[in-house]
């Protein structure tokens, strides 16, 4: 989870997310590199441009979350620059915070005896899960992060916390990819 949030700080009275400024300079320098690659060889490959493109965006690409318990509001603010959208919420409207999973099934239609046939390895498997605030109207749930199934633990461990700052419960369950 390269450019996953963290927790950047957390008091009393604020609780903020935020990218990974180390990442954030790691593509910085990727793209600094390579334009100095375009002038010392003086050609700018297509390809070049494109990665170049990528880890500027990669680089510059910020998403903030700033719960702030005094204002009873969260800010949440994403973007690059002046096309950043930002929005707010009021803490007291939050139902919960929930973890969901989605894991691909493993195995072929074909049955041998008893047991199914893998199709493929554990390894290999794709899931993803996502940490998602939902509220106590009918405001539809707000997507807070998400990964890889190897990411749970941490988007876990960043979903309780959120909840236990905010005072609201914390529901983390698997829903897998079943045959029919």
């Amino acid at each position: 989870m390269i450019l996953s949030l963290k927790i950047a700080e957390n008091t009393g009275t604020i609780l903020r997310l935020g990218r990974s400024k180390i990442w954030r300079y790691v593509f910085i320098g990727m793209a600094l590199s390579l334009i100095l690659g375009i002038i010392l060889i003086r050609e700018a490959p297509l390809l070049f441009l494109v990665i170049i493109g990528i880890c500027l965006f990669a680089g510059f690409y910020d998403d903030r979350w700033l719960f702030d318990r005094e204002k009873n509001i969260l800010f949440q603010s994403s973007g690059i620059g002046p096309l950043r959208k930002r929005r707010e919420f009021r803490i007291d409207t939050f139902n919960r915070i929930s973890l969901k999973s989605a894991v691909s099934s493993g195995f072929t239609s074909e049955t041998i005896g008893a047991s199914k046939v893998p199709a493929f390895p554990e390894l290999f498997r794709r899931g993803r899960s996502s940490l998602w605030l939902e509220f106590k109207n009918d405001t539809p749930k707000f997507l807070i992060d998400e990964g890889t199934h190897w990411d749970r633990s941490s988007l876990e461990n960043m979903g309780t916390a959120i909840a236990a700052w905010c005072h609201v419960p914390f529901e983390g369950f698997d829903s897998s990819a079943k045959e029919s």
